[in-house]
């Protein structure tokens, strides 16, 4: 979790506008953790590490993400 952490962080602070789309963020975070997966398959498999939990939390993530972004719209829309 650190390292998805960091690695979010550098991104973002390597833009030059932080962006505000919420959405994005949880986009990131699955595809980091796709490709921290993949990186690290036989380390992960050789401790018996399950990253269930840690997917579970990305995909409810970005269910609140995309909720909070569809509020936002309906409460621009209302001006």
């Amino acid at each position: 979790l650190a390292q998805i952490m960091t690695e979010l962080t550098r991104r973002l602070s390597s833009s030059l506008i932080i962006p505000f789309n919420v959405v994005r963020y949880g986009v990131e975070l699955e595809d980091f953790l796709v490709s921290f997966e993949k990186k690290h398959k036989k380390r992960i498999e050789a401790l018996n590490i399950s990253l269930a939990y840690l997917e579970e939390a990305i995909q409810q993530f970005k269910y609140q993400t995309i909720k909070f972004d569809q509020k936002i719209r309906s409460v621009d829309k209302k001006k």
